[in-house]
């Protein structure tokens, strides 16, 4: 099970490639800004958290796990 439907994961996928072919962006900061496109309760639900990877690309990893599995429960960060 996932946050996203397929539908959504798709157009994620090509958004986050857009964001970082044509604005010249990380992949962390392209997929935030996909996602906040896709799907805005999602791109709220996980910004300034664990999960959020548009400051650092090595967060990447934990927001697609968070994308798949609606069972993780972010927390703000401070």
């Amino acid at each position: 099970m996932s946050r996203l439907t397929n539908k959504e994961w798709i157009a994620l996928t090509e958004k986050t490639i857009e964001y970082y072919y044509t604005g010249h962006l990380r992949f962390g900061q392209s997929y935030m800004n996909a996602l906040a496109e896709i799907n805005m309760d999602l791109y709220n639900e996980v910004t300034a958290t664990e999960y959020d990877c548009f400051y650092s690309d090595d967060k990447i990893v934990k927001f697609i796990e968070f994308l798949n599995n609606p069972s993780i429960k972010p927390t703000k960060e401070v």
